[in-house]
């Protein structure tokens, strides 16, 4: 193996190790903090970026790819954040990425939802369908009920 194809190599390894990292955040929470570790996921997550960047740097230094200038930079930031732009809303609209909502408004529609009052089961399933980011609040505000009629 060459010392360039070491290079590229340790940069497909920081990749695997920042996409690692991701799902650990996703999976897990970006506060969590791993067994037998000191960072939590973001900060992790942060190092295993830094880490990218630095081999990114060894790679431009040794001649093996291209410098990024400033003004190609803000140039691609602005090309990708656009682009990233449009696709939120065609997943919303699929229903595969939800807008986050604050807890306490999450809480006061699952309390008014929950009260309205269900036809059927069939309805307050597919209503969950709809909403699953209020199944915590309903699961919880059940666990309530069942305990106040079981008097606890």
């Amino acid at each position: 193996m060459t010392e360039r194809e070491h290079l590229f190599l340790k940069l497909m390894e920081e990749c695997a190790e920042v996409q690692h990292r991701i799902s650990q955040l996703l999976q897990f929470g970006p506060d969590e903090i791993q067994a037998g570790k000191a960072e939590t996921n973001i900060e992790r997550l942060r190092a295993e970026t830094i880490d990218l960047l630095v081999v990114l740097d060894m790679l431009e230094t040794a001649g093996y790819i291209q410098k990024i200038s400033h003004r190609d930079f803000q140039t691609a930031a602005i090309n990708k954040r656009e682009k990233i732009a449009k696709y939120p809303e065609l997943s919303r609209s699929l229903g595969t990425v939800m807008p986050q909502i604050p807890l306490q408004d999450v809480e006061k529609q699952s309390e008014a939802s929950y009260n309205k009052g269900w036809n059927d089961g069939l309805d307050k399933f597919i209503y969950l369908i709809k909403h699953p980011e209020q199944i915590p609040t309903l699961v919880a505000e059940v666990e309530r009920k069942r305990k106040n009629q079981d008097g606890g």
